[in-house]
């Protein structure tokens, strides 16, 4: 079965996805295999595809989204892989000095026609990771119409139709894809839905966990957890890495906080503060606050957790102005101390003397532990890039201007 409208159009599609300046990091599971193959088929390529995964064994799921879901064909499972695909991409190009280059991270998750019963329909979830947000894409299979090349060829469509919706290109139309989907119209055209968090007139304190549901700070306890505070302006693959390397440090989840107030920042309103929030859907739990601006603070309010931090909000974290002087500064050492409070400092680069001066600090003895991780980004320079427009983003690797 053939579902697109024709060959010269899909390739037409496909060419002005190669000129776009995106650039898109797609995995799949259960179907799509063939997408990449797909993007691939027009020359140009490289100037839209970072790579393309297929992780089929249950395991191979679970390691690239760090953790086993609860269902592998679902909307949630789909997010986790575009939240996975989008944070992969960032990092290739980040380290590629593509900071500007806007980003799709596609996910999907299917469950086709197989060779064993399974109850429900055959089923595909998509979702797309951007700079600018998240949404998703589900559809049905009736029960018995189409064979599994044909699912997987329509589900293959579906992801590219995807790919061009996040660009802003014209999709391609499809003809019998029979599906049943309130976001794909009849001619296979898709029309993602925003997924949002609202908490407007939620109280604070809360916990939203990686699908998106809300649970009590009471949910969270010091010796399963760690906090990794901060503004998240935006989430960036460093501060990912960071996190994962202290897990695996710790054996504990790490769960990110999100301060509506800030030592050196402008307070954050309840819109803001939802926006970026939804940065962790699929990936981290996040805990949302209104106050606590300082660590003591939050300390005294989550008394005996570690707390994740940068080298360069380590070195900041006892200035005596933030504590009317030494003798407090002194005083919330000691505090702390009390409290069981450690630090995690991790470090974008920087220099290896000045984390080890304070690490090696006797005043602040035992509040410190290296992370053996560098990321080498910041929030500021991702978006001081966004301003400026890519210098080069129509050219892939090994290809002429």
């Amino acid at each position: 079965m053939t579902v697109w409208a024709g060959a010269s159009g899909l390739e037409r599609a496909i060419g002005r996805l190669h000129d776009a300046p995106h650039m898109a990091y797609v995995i799949c599971t259960g179907a799509g295999a063939g997408l990449t193959k797909l993007l691939w088929s027009v020359a140009g390529c490289s100037r839209t595809l970072i790579a393309g995964e297929f992780p089929y064994h249950p395991r191979a799921f679970a390691n690239l989204i760090g953790r086993v879901p609860e269902q592998y064909s679902s909307p949630e499972a789909a997010i986790a892989l575009a939240a996975a695909a989008y944070l992969k991409g960032q990092r290739c190009l980040v380290e590629d000095g593509r900071l500007a280059t806007p980003i799709i991270g596609l996910g999907l998750a299917a469950a086709v026609s197989t060779d064993r019963a399974r109850r429900g329909d055959d089923r595909v979830y998509l979702a797309l990771r951007s700079d600018t947000g998240l949404s998703t894409v589900s559809a049905c299979f009736p029960r018995g119409r189409l064979g599994r090349e044909d699912e997987g060829e329509v589900t293959d469509l579906l992801g590219l139709n995807c790919l061009l919706w996040s660009a802003g290109i014209d999709q391609v139309p499809l003809r019998n894809i029979d599906v049943e989907s309130d976001e794909v119209t009849a001619a296979g055209a898709v029309r993602p839905v925003a997924v949002t968090i609202e908490i407007d007139s939620a109280p604070l304190p809360l916990v939203i966990d990686e699908d998106g549901r809300v649970a009590a700070v009471s949910a969270l306890s010091p010796d399963s957890h760690i906090i990794f505070p901060g503004s998240f302006n935006p989430l960036h693959y460093g501060h990912d890495l960071c996190a994962q390397a202290v897990a695996a440090m710790t054996g504990k989840q790490v769960v990110f906080e999100l301060a509506a107030a800030n030592a050196d920042k402008a307070v954050i309103d309840r819109e803001t503060l939802a926006g970026r929030a939804l940065q962790f859907r699929g990936r981290w739990p996040v805990l949302v606050t209104e106050g606590m601006p300082l660590f003591l603070d939050k300390a005294r309010a989550y008394g005996g957790y570690g707390f994740i931090l940068g080298l360069d909000t380590g070195v900041r974290l006892f200035d005596p102005r933030y504590f009317d002087g030494e003798s407090g500064r002194d005083a919330a050492v000691a505090e702390l101390r009390d409290l069981g409070v450690t630090f995690y400092v991790c470090s974008r680069g920087e220099d290896a003397a000045a984390r080890a001066s304070l690490v090696e600090d006797p005043r602040f003895a035992g509040l410190f532990v290296p992370v053996r991780v560098t990321a080498p980004v910041s929030s500021s320079d991702l978006r001081a890039a966004a301003l400026t427009p890519d210098p080069s983003p129509n050219i892939g690797r090994g290809e002429k201007a």
